[in-house]
């Protein structure tokens, strides 16, 4: 009985119970090497090959400045001074997702691509003592044991490969990491754990992949991006792509300094803004001085046209970096020549024009004249009104223009009363009448056929019917006639 067999089994059992119960060096890859190939000069990494024919490649010196995309079949390598995709033996493993008790081994080809080959050592364990496992031809195979053979925990096997006895799941054997022992009428069956499953020990830390159960009572290795490599370089980014590490450049931070080198130091992961072209033309009229992009102007001086010239007028003269003015009194200096002075309304006191009008006024022909009105503040040089939305001024006081049944409501003053009410001096009051409510906004009379309205209630009249009263007739549509 193989092991598939017993596993559906197993499932069916349970069901039975359960209704009883980046780099530089990246661009343009070559791949060379693989199974036989032309081996030369080139750098030699883990045993892959390479060829000389890497020119296509961009330049290196070493296989680290070659951060070509690797695959778990190649590894970036720096061959006769170019970056090249090295193909791995042909038989490598190492790094390769295999799935466990397949009799089957995932490696490569040689040529940089992976293949399935035969791999009889990989024989599957389906936690069955009564079943014997093994593989054949690159397939697993599963036989009996002979019946009476000792099974589980003091148990034995039954003709069937099963063993039998059992009263609870623990004399069935250990549960395996992927495969769970149940014990049902007698009998051991084994449980897988659903695919993608399990809690497998990951048997390598750092290489993208992890291990999971394979929803046949094996394990399977699958990619984990949370599972990086570290390459100890704080200038990479550490990453998985596709079950693989990927160690990713980071950029160093470019300070728009043209007189630094950016440089990452990998100890630390922070940019050295390293000093260069010292004395060298960094922009017009600026040279490069210890890592500075210094001005060669002085002075008064600007640069104009990449020559330093003075920016001080025919009435100015420099004083230290600043142009004073030699114009007296309030006088500016305008294109050479002192002109200007203080305006209306103001006085020069030294260099300084004081006086003025008040904010909020205006100098009409020497005269401070204007200002705010009533109901107004004056604010920023500016007459700002103080009544609010809903209000106007009135002798010089903001007083509301709404009524005392109605509230402002943005801009506008909007009634509290409702429908069939009107504004009572300060409350709402209803307009209907006796026995009468309110409808669609008017008011509606609620007496129907043979009522009349007594008081603030509707009571039965015959008379309001029959207006001879004497039969009643309130279900006619009409009353009869009086004889």
């Amino acid at each position: 009985m193989t092991s598939s067999i017993r596993f559906l089994i197993a499932a069916l059992a349970l069901a039975a119970l359960a209704l009883v119960g980046g780099s530089a060096c990246s661009t343009s890859p070559t791949f060379v090497g693989g199974d036989g190939g032309a081996g030369a000069t080139g750098a030699q990494a883990g045993g892959a090959t390479a060829s000389s024919g890497g020119a296509s490649g961009t330049e290196c010196s070493d296989a680290r400045e070659c951060g070509g995309q690797a695959s778990p079949c190649t590894v970036p390598a720096c061959a006769n001074g170019f970056c090249v995709m090295q193909h791995l033996p042909k038989g490598t493993s190492e790094g390769i997702a295999q799935d466990s008790g397949d009799c089957r081994k995932q490696a490569c080809d040689g040529q940089g691509e992976i293949t399935s080959q035969i791999d009889d050592g990989d024989v599957p364990e389906d936690g069955n003592d009564c079943s014997i496992d093994a593989c054949a031809g690159g397939g697993p195979t599963a036989s009996n044991a002979a019946a009476g053979a000792p099974g589980g925990i003091g148990l034995a096997c039954d003709d069937g490969g099963l063993c039998s006895g059992c009263s609870r799941s623990a004399q069935c054997g250990a549960d395996l990491p992927c495969l769970k022992q149940v014990c049902f009428e007698t009998k051991c069956y084994q449980q897988p754990t659903v695919d993608g499953g399990g809690d497998v020990p990951d048997p390598v830390e750092g290489d993208c992949q992890r291990t999971v159960c394979n929803g046949m009572g094996g394990t399977k290795t699958v990619p984990d991006p949370a599972d990086p490599a570290s390459d100890d370089d704080l200038c990479t980014l550490d990453g998985c792509a596709d079950g693989m590490p990927t160690h990713i450049d980071v950029v160093p931070q470019d300070d728009g300094n043209p007189c630094t080198s950016d440089e990452c130091d990998p100890a630390t992961g922070a940019t050295d803004h390293l000093p260069t072209n010292q004395g060298q033309a960094c922009g017009d009229c600026k040279t490069c001085d210890a890592g500075v992009c210094a001005s060669t102007c002085t002075g008064c001086d600007t640069c104009a046209g990449g020559q330093c010239q003075t920016t001080c007028s025919a009435c100015e003269t420099c004083d230290g970096n600043t142009c004073v003015g030699n114009c007296p009194g309030c006088q500016q200096c305008v294109g050479g020549v002192c002109q200007g002075g203080c305006g209306p309304c103001q006085t020069c006191e030294g260099d300084q024009c004081v006086g003025g009008c008040a904010p909020c006024q205006q100098c009409n022909a020497g005269q401070c004249t204007g200002g705010c009105g009533p109901c107004q503040q004056c604010q920023g040089g500016a007459c700002v009104d103080l009544c609010g939305p809903c209000q106007q001024c009135v002798g010089g006081q903001c007083q509301s223009t709404c009524n005392a049944c109605q509230t402002c409501n943005g801009t506008s003053c909007v009634s509290n009363c409702g429908p069939c009410q009107t504004c009572n001096g300060s409350s709402c009051v209803s307009n209907c009448g006796p026995c009468e409510v309110c409808s669609g906004g008017t008011c509606q009379y609620t007496c129907g056929l043979c009522e009349i309205c007594n008081g603030t209630s509707c009571v039965y009249d015959p008379c309001e019917c029959d207006p001879c009263c004497g039969e009643p007739c309130c279900a006619l549509a009409l009353p009869p006639p009086c004889p």
